[in-house]
């Protein structure tokens, strides 16, 4: 269900090009845990640029997917097992 809701927008090539800068500018700067406010914070700012999502593990595999494209890193502390995450510069 993620993937139909996330192509037309992050899925698509297209869209992504027309709107990393956007993208980039709600992605966090400095490292943040990825905790629940932060997944509600980025959902919220992707529904305002017009990504669709019907949960937060679709907002967490749009983030995966903006790894994989280089455009955060996401990282886990093992010893606490928290995710952080940041913008990639």
């Amino acid at each position: 269900r993620a993937s139909l809701l996330l192509r037309p927008t992050i899925g698509s090539a297209i869209w992504m090009m027309l709107n990393s800068g956007r993208l980039l500018e709600f992605l966090p700067l400095n490292w943040e845990v990825l905790n629940r406010e932060v997944l509600l914070r980025l959902a919220y700012k992707f529904t305002a640029i017009g990504v669709e999502w019907e949960s937060i593990e679709h907002v967490k595999i749009a983030l995966l997917y903006f790894q994989k494209l280089g455009l955060v890193e996401i990282w886990e502390d093992s010893s606490s097992g928290r995710f952080m995450i940041r913008r990639k510069s």
